[in-house]
């Protein structure tokens, strides 16, 4: 999967973010969120549980996250809650809680042993033990040199936000 931001006119405003994803299927284009002067969101989906934000899920993300797949399961139009208390990951057409998805989601957990990188199974207690017992990491590049963390290329099927 490719990834593709821009900007380019368009009927919200003289100029409209928009990224697109291309896969071995199709072409996705998302708009990204308005924002007010404030740069708070206005047109995110809303988890209907909690009611806090959500953002937009690539399917394959939610295809390879949920541990059992429904009858006529479909990924697309699916988004994830972004509350560290609300026990739903993906909202859509279908709900997904905690206990229905293959990982922990590393916000909605307190456990620091939980992944903040998936792709390179690093845990925000090692990035700590780096950064304040070993001392050896100063700005983020130093992380990512020390423990593979951000420098992955599979986050679309192995971190359930899909980032």
């Amino acid at each position: 999967m490719t990834g593709w931001t821009g900007t380019k006119a368009g009927r919200s405003g003289p100029r409209t973010r928009w990224r697109r994803f291309h896969t071995a299927q199709d072409t996705l284009l998302w708009r990204w969120p308005k924002t007010t002067a404030h740069s708070t969101p206005t047109n995110l989906p809303i988890c209907p549980i909690c009611g806090s934000p959500g953002r937009p899920v690539p399917p394959e993300t939610v295809s390879h996250m949920v541990n059992a797949v429904p009858d006529g399961f479909t990924s697309h139009g699916y988004a994830m809650c972004l509350s560290p208390t609300c026990e739903v990951v993906y909202f859509g057409p279908a709900i997904f809680l905690k206990q229905d998805v293959k990982v922990r989601v590393w916000f909605k957990e307190r456990d620091p042993s939980v992944p903040v990188c998936y792709c390179k199974s690093v845990s925000s207690s090692e990035i700590m033990a780096h950064v304040l017992d070993r001392g050896c990491c100063k700005d983020l590049a130093d992380v990512q040199r020390h423990t593979g963390a951000n420098t992955g290329r599979n986050c679309l099927t192995m971190n359930p936000g899909g980032t």
